[in-house]
């Protein structure tokens, strides 16, 4: 696994730099929500899917989880999600490339904003 990580290219310089800064607070927050709210988002990988299991969270949400590929940026993507039908949201590891991704998942409830990010690992044979 540490060698995969070193072959692994890891981008931390961003080109909206100043835009990220100055944004960075309000998402802190959102984080900060998610921990105050002792809400939990897990992910799984399997060979079939990638799910992301929501528990402890609130009814009536929705969000967007956006997938980032720190070595090709070509490969980001989102996708909308609505927990008012969906305490599991799932992926086919199809719509993945093989090493490390990172997913941002922001959702709201209608008065409060959270934010969670995490990561996993796509291994196909």
């Amino acid at each position: 696994m540490v060698f995969l990580s070193f072959r692994e290219r890891v981008d931390l310089v961003t080109n909206e730099y100043y835009e990220t800064d100055s944004v960075w607070d309000a998402r802190y927050k959102q984080m900060n929500n998610a921990v105050a709210d002792k809400q939990n988002i897990t992910v799984n990988t399997s060979a079939q899917q990638v799910e992301f299991v929501f528990s402890g969270l609130k009814t009536d949400l929705k969000g967007t989880v956006s997938f980032y590929k720190p070595n090709n940026k070509d490969l980001d993507f989102s996708q909308d999600w609505n927990i008012a039908t969906d305490s599991i949201f799932s992926l086919p590891t199809a719509q993945f490339q093989k090493g490390l991704w990172r997913a941002r998942i922001n959702y709201e409830s209608p008065n409060r904003k959270y934010c969670k990010e995490l990561s996993f690992v796509i291994a196909k044979p």
